[in-house]
């Protein structure tokens, strides 16, 4: 069978452009090119011998090379991490990795979770190998570990997260680090956080489609007293049901200056209240937050009536009884008072703009 002159025509088009594209997916990397073109042959003996020492020379010749700065962004980055493959290989060549480590991160800052995952792995390796090297801490580690937890959790990716704080756990466990319960709290806490946002997930749907009436209270409450965020709850105060729970939301972010001495002591009893009923998996925070809103109604001016006298005299009952319950968990009351600073901040001084433009629109 004849095919005509323009299939034949159109076909071989399409060819041409596949195996152009073909050829464009397969061309080397510049800094891929100009690696190999300078050190594949020294590559290649060095990973012939079964030897690791000349793969720890061989990652200083690499950062030596990288660091001189006589070459573009791209292979410079690349022979900072093959610096950091190679001298991976060999305790001789920890410290070369370790500097090649700090020298991607200062180029691209970005990149800050990718390369701590990798000193994590490089430190694992050193202090099996050197537990007394000066360089490796185990504390450090752990603080490693729990900050780029953190960030990983910012960034959106609990599940990075866990992983990072079970190489915590593994570390600790292993070598008997006093740390370890402060680790597994953190697992405990970043696990019960995710189970928060799953519910938070099928609630705003919930919400979105107004198959549960009760959706922006139970959004409310779950970031009120699970993830300590009174300002997110406020923005699901014009959808509430409750309304007696909405003017709980609301005074439970209303900045001071804007409460009356009333609403201070109910706002401290809010929060003692969410912990008394087991309403909150972060009861410590929300102690916290009690104790902020007493002391302040404690600070304001008072008159001299009785109900005034009763009315400090039950703020000074509540308040024994938070301390006693931050006490059983560990709190002291100076630690009490600096984590009581950190929720307060600007206090009296402001309130911020999302904050009154949350509050404004509830009260339109």
């Amino acid at each position: 069978m004849l095919i005509p002159v323009s299939v034949r025509v159109c076909v071989g088009a399409l060819l041409i452009t596949a195996l152009s594209m073909s050829a464009q997916a397969f061309e080397p990397d510049p800094a891929e090119q100009a690696y190999r073109e300078k050190f594949s042959k020294d590559e290649r003996e060095v990973r012939r011998t079964r030897e690791t020492d000349d793969d720890a020379e061989f990652a200083r010749r690499l950062y030596n090379e990288a660091s001189g700065g006589e070459h573009d962004a791209g292979l410079t980055t690349l022979l900072y991490e093959k610096a950091y493959e190679y001298g991976l290989r060999d305790v001789a060549g920890y410290r070369t990795a370790n500097d090649a480590l700090d020298k991607l991160l200062e180029e691209d800052e970005t990149r800050h979770l990718d390369i701590g995952e990798m000193r994590l792995t490089l430190w694992e390796d050193w202090y099996a190998a050197k537990p007394d090297a000066k360089e490796v801490d185990p504390e450090v580690y752990i603080d490693l570990c729990m900050q780029l937890s953190n960030d990983a959790v910012e960034a959106g990716d609990m599940n990075r997260a866990l992983k990072i704080l079970s190489r915590a756990n593994r570390f600790a466990t292993r070598n008997d680090s006093p740390r370890k319960n402060d680790v597994r709290d953190a697992i405990s806490d970043l696990v019960r956080t995710r189970k928060t946002l799953e519910e938070i997930a099928v609630l705003e749907e919930a919400l979105d489609e107004g198959t549960d009436p009760a959706a922006a209270d139970k959004l409310a409450m779950l970031y009120l007293a699970q993830l300590d965020d009174p300002e997110t709850a406020l923005a699901y105060l014009i959808q509430m049901v409750d309304q007696e729970l909405a003017a709980k939301v609301l005074l439970a972010a209303t900045e001071f200056e804007l409460a009356t001495p009333d609403q201070a002591r109910e706002a401290g009893a809010f929060y003692l209240g969410l912990v008394d009923a087991n309403d909150s998996k972060d009861p410590v925070a929300m102690l916290i937050r009690s104790r902020v809103w007493l002391t302040e109604f404690l600070s304001r001016d008072h008159g001299d009536t009785e109900e005034e006298a009763a009315a400090i005299k039950a703020v000074n009952d509540m308040l024994a009884e938070v301390n006693e319950a931050l006490l059983r968990r560990g709190i002291g009351r100076k630690l009490a008072r600096k984590m009581s600073a950190g929720i307060r901040g600007e206090g009296q001084f402001g309130r911020p703009a999302h904050i009154q433009a949350a509050s404004d629109k509830a009260v339109e």
